[in-house]
């Protein structure tokens, strides 16, 4: 197996020297290179690109976050890890939409290599290069224009509430992603993992969102045209009622609310992927829905692209720092049974819901993974489920 490649930059050579003793017991799996500043850095990137760079934030000449833009537009495929032991609200905006991961001073070894095997493995999930490449680019992904303005106009209220904000943010698969990616990196310090994005714009503050909209670009309107020919709106609808259905379905296994939360948001950004694709692979994907007629099923997106929105969908969330078993649902939400992991209720909750909603909107039968269902233990009756899911698709549709 090919040694993973990691350069770490520092402009401390102790701090340097400290990360490579703490990591001596990796020389045989990682390739690592350790580099005193950002020029250097950039030089060794150039000879022979990494997989993986982490860099600290605050350095003289070039700072950490001006190095991994740089290697984000020379190699987008690498892995870009911030780690720093200061940061305030400017220069975390700045970084975000460059670095996929966040890690703060000092970093345990533990922690630190469990970040760099978690980004890594994803690859596992995507293996087409191009594709692994687009993902790791992507700064920004399409917003409705509907969405964005209200947004906008929260924000110039006086009276902006957070709540307010984050109702708006919930209503948007874009904004929703961004800003949870933001409040879930380690600078914020939150003892869990936030799957709420009310919740998390009211932890941000309107003004760090305000930035975020107004200033860094980040939730970028799409101007009343669909990305690559996909209908936003009807993709927003999906989405929010795979993600009550999900929910609603992991209340009914008694799971805890933090389970219902993450299974919701699942449900929310199981189909994000589309976006990357949309966006990224603009004519293809247009011509595709042209000549479908329909939405492109995951089978046809690998055969076109290297790749299924659900795996693109699983990196990218991955690669931000979102709950691993969002991540996980993402990944085998069409095909529960190919998780290699382990039984995830989030992934067969929004599995479940998502054949619900295909079939309740094509009056037709759900496509589920009957294998997935055989071998949990205790037996789940499925009937009663989709009876639920379809209470929830008819009160939907009535409003």
């Amino acid at each position: 197996m090919t040694p993973l490649r990691i350069l770490f930059v520092d402009d401390e050579p102790q701090i340097l020297g400290g990360i490579r003793r703490l990591l001596h017991g990796r020389r045989k799996t990682w390739d690592m290179a350790f580099a005193n500043s950002a020029r250097e850095a950039l030089e060794i990137h150039h000879d022979q690109p990494f997989d993986v760079v982490v860099s600290d934030i605050r350095m003289p000449d070039m700072d950490g976050v001006e190095l991994l833009e740089r290697i984000k537009q020379s190699h987008p495929h690498t892995i870009r890890i911030a780690l720093s032991g200061h940061s305030d609200q400017q220069e975390l905006l700045r970084a975000a939409g460059t670095v996929h991961r966040y890690l703060t001073k000092p970093c345990q070894p533990d922690e630190l290599e469990a970040t760099i095997e978690r980004t890594t493995a994803l690859r596992k999930v995507l293996h087409d290069p191009d594709l692994t490449a687009l993902v790791t680019s992507l700064g920004k992904l399409p917003s409705l224009p509907t969405i964005y303005q209200q947004l906008t106009r929260e924000l110039r209220s006086p009276n902006c509430s957070a709540a307010r904000v984050g109702g708006i943010i919930k209503s948007d698969l874009a904004m929703t992603t961004k800003v949870l990616q933001l409040v879930n990196s380690p600078w914020f310090g939150l003892p869990n993992k936030q799957a709420d994005p009310v919740q998390a714009t009211v932890i941000l503050g309107t003004e760090t969102v305000r930035a975020l909209v107004l200033q860094a670009h980040l939730f970028q309107g799409a101007k009343g045209r669909r990305p690559g020919g996909l209908d936003l709106e009807h993709l927003w609808e999906h989405s929010m009622a795979v993600a009550t259905a999900a929910r609603r379905l992991s209340a009914m296994a008694g799971r805890p609310k933090v389970e219902q939360d993450i299974t919701f948001l699942a449900g929310l950004l199981h189909d994000v992927g589309r976006l990357v694709l949309a966006q990224g692979r603009a004519i293809r994907h247009r011509q595709m829905i042209r000549e479908l007629g329909d939405l492109p099923t995951a089978q046809q997106e690998k055969s076109e692209f290297g790749g299924s929105h659900a795996e693109v969908g699983a990196y990218l969330l991955g690669l931000w720092g979102l709950p691993e078993e969002a991540v996980e649902a993402l990944a085998w939400h069409h095909h529960p049974s190919s998780c290699p992991y382990r039984v995830c209720c989030a992934a067969t909750a929004v599995h479940l819901a998502d054949a619900a909603h295909m079939g309740f909107l094509a009056n037709a039968k759900p496509d589920v993974d009957h294998e997935h269902f055989v071998a949990l233990e205790p037996a789940v009756q499925l009937e009663p489920l989709l009876e639920a899911c379809t209470a929830i698709f008819t009160r939907g549709a009535a409003q």
